[in-house]
């Protein structure tokens, strides 16, 4: 493994496994995703609500991604789509290690996450179900309805 992604809520996933990871492979990068300010995800926290814990979570990550709520819904969607039944908070974890990627591929340091074979080899935390939040991708996701009320589409 050379990167391993997670979203922020308590941090302990982040912090415990980044402690452990580095034991492990000191090349390993962390990637800690956080919600966009004034937006939510559950299970989430943006960077405003994560200066109330008190892990170390700041020192156990090397890259900090924001995702919003509509974002990590479509991500949530197109993992469901391949058949992996992953929620929102797994959908912004999946659009920060894509967001951290195309970062390190536009600064030409992709290759410094290949492992000895040459791989990208990634993990990414997806640790909530899809079905417990079907309504919500209603509403966050259909286009609102072209009715003079202006109330959202319906699934």
């Amino acid at each position: 493994m050379t990167v391993f992604c997670a979203g922020l809520g308590t941090t302990g996933t982040i912090v415990g496994a980044s402690r452990y990871l580095r034991e492990k492979s000191p090349r390993i990068r962390i990637v800690g995703v956080a919600c966009r300010p004034d937006e939510a995800v559950p299970g989430v926290r943006s960077i405003r609500r994560l200066e109330e814990i008190k892990f170390a979570w700041r020192a156990a990550i090397d890259h900090l991604a924001e995702i919003g709520t509509r974002e990590s819904y479509e991500r949530s969607l197109a993992l469901c789509r391949i058949g992996l039944l992953a929620g929102p908070s797994s959908g912004l974890a999946f659009a920060g290690l894509a967001r951290f990627l195309e970062a390190q591929q536009a600064s030409t340091a992709l290759d410094e996450l290949r492992n000895d074979d040459g791989e990208i080899v990634t993990v990414v935390v997806c640790p909530d179900p899809a079905l417990l939040y079907l309504d919500r991708y209603c509403e966050y996701l259909d286009p609102p309805d072209q009715t003079p009320s202006g109330n959202p589409g319906s699934c």
